[in-house]
């Protein structure tokens, strides 16, 4: 099977190996800076919330209609 693919792509096996474990590296290291983006955003969000929350509640601060 390498065999034929290499011949397929016109390249040695050494090279369709390498070239193999090039892109996986790549690909790892995409999934683990999305996975960072990921958990920043959520950090962000939550974050944003909070100010929300706070921003909100000191709109509110004395102006009771009672």
């Amino acid at each position: 099977m390498l065999n034929e693919l290499a011949a397929m792509m016109g390249v040695s096996r050494s090279n369709l190996i390498r070239n193999a474990v090039i892109s996986y590296k790549e690909n790892l290291e995409k999934e683990q800076l999305r996975q960072q983006i990921q958990k920043a955003s959520m950090k962000v969000r939550n974050e944003s919330k909070k100010v929300v929350a706070e921003f909100e509640e000191s709109l509110s601060d004395g102006l009771d209609n009672g």
